[in-house]
């Protein structure tokens, strides 16, 4: 699970890093009790308090900690924008871990669908957003940006299979972020069309030569990748409140989101 991938990486930077600690709100007991059992006094559950637990990280940030903050994407970033942005403004080191990005909570309903997080991380300045696309991609950027000045927001999506790396002749691009890459890649052999999983949406990469960038994200096509690449077909979610509880591949299917559903549109509007 990507989310596990994420956990033990913290664990182990903590472990050789005496400024990382951590503070969850109502996730992860299995890293808090190792923390605490092994690290005394750098982990901390503070229960549904987002705000106050961003606020508490801005404090540990300014004497010299790096902290990790961890709960659910939606709650993490409507209810502690605020505290976020200040962040933010004072460049601090926060690492604020969102669990559950996209449709992955679409069992609770509308209020843990996690479609506008991309949006609200990118608008506020000094902020890196990263969205990995599986377990090791958690891995690997967590280990990369250990020394990042700045704030960070990853977004912890799924993890399915091994995410496909595609090559094509310059053509038509499909480019997606987070874990809807594996049905964005999918789509893309279907088409023949090259693809590339733009894991940090913020600061975005130079995007390769392409006569059409077609956008795919588990998010709404308002503000996420899809105006960062200035896509000309963006395909997410859109402009609506959700309204269904199920499955996240019921939510998926019901937006077009699937492989066999992204390469018809695409079809049919290119």
């Amino acid at each position: 699970m990507m989310r596990q991938a994420f956990i033990d990486t913290i664990f182990a930077l903590a472990a050789a890093d005496p400024r990382i600690c951590y503070i969850g709100s109502d996730l992860s007991p299995e890293i808090m009790a190792r923390m605490q059992a092994e690290m005394p006094g750098r982990a901390w559950m503070e229960g549904v308090s987002e705000s106050y637990c961003v606020n508490m990280a801005r404090g540990l940030a300014h004497e010299g900690r790096i902290p990790w903050v961890h709960t659910i994407a939606t709650f993490l970033t409507r209810k502690a924008y605020e505290e976020i942005a200040i962040a933010a403004q004072e460049n601090l080191p926060l690492r604020l871990l969102g669990n559950g990005g996209g449709l992955i909570y679409a069992p609770l309903g509308p209020t843990h669908l996690a479609i506008d997080d991309i949006a609200l991380m990118r608008l506020i300045p000094n902020m890196t957003v990263i969205c990995p696309a599986d377990a090791e991609d958690a891995r690997d950027l967590t280990l990369q940006y250990t020394d990042h000045q700045g704030p960070i927001y990853f977004r912890v999506g799924v993890t399915q299979s091994p995410l496909m790396m595609l090559e094509a002749a310059p053509g038509n691009l499909i480019a997606s972020t987070g874990s809807i890459s594996m049905q964005a890649a999918e789509a893309a052999r279907i088409l023949g069309y090259d693809h590339i999983h733009c894991a940090v949406v913020k600061p975005l990469h130079a995007m390769p030569p392409a006569h059409h960038i077609i956008s795919v994200e588990e998010h709404s096509i308002i503000g996420g990748l899809g105006d960062a690449v200035e896509a000309d077909l963006k395909i997410g979610i859109p402009d609506v409140w959700p309204d269904r509880y199920g499955t996240r591949e019921d939510l998926l299917r019901y937006y077009g989101l699937m492989p066999e559903q992204i390469a018809e549109r695409i079809r049919r509007e290119l």
